[in-house]
Order: C-alpha cells, then sequence, then structure tokens
C-alpha cells in the first residue's frame, strides 16, 4: 500500500480464533485435555484512506462531518 503517516492511517485490531467454529468442536472432541483453549491470532492493520474506502472499512463523510475526529 501507500506509504503515509501512522497516525494518519485507518487502524483496525483484529482477534480471531485460528481455526473455525466447525473445525473448533472437532479438535475439542478429540483433544486429550479437558480445559485447552484454542489460541487466536492477533493483526493490526493500518490502512491509508484510499485503501479503507475501498475496501469499505470506512466511508466517505461530508466536509463538516469530516472534522468529527471521534473514534466510531
Amino acid at each position: 500500500g501507500k506509504a503515509i503517516p501512522k497516525d494518519k492511517a485507518i487502524k483496525r485490531f483484529i482477534v480471531r480464533n485460528i481455526v473455525d467454529a466447525s473445525s473448533m468442536r472437532d479438535i475439542r472432541d478429540a483433544s486429550a485435555y479437558e480445559t485447552y483453549a484454542l489460541p487466536k491470532i492477533y493483526i493490526k492493520q493500518y490502512y491509508c484512506i484510499e485503501a479503507a474506502v475501498h475496501q469499505r472499512i470506512v466511508r466517505s463523510r461530508s466536509r463538516t462531518d469530516r472534522r468529527n475526529r471521534d473514534p466510531p
């Protein structure tokens, strides 16, 4: 992507399970441990404005609404 300042970028922190829900049940049934917590994936993604609008992570806003810097 584009090289933009880190504070200008749109940041999203994603926490996901490594396996999907259907496979999780199979793994839990086959596991020898009773209380084994499956690991998660932690990803911090940075998008430039152009890429974030294209991927519909953020929407275009009017000029007056753009001044609103509060998090969603």
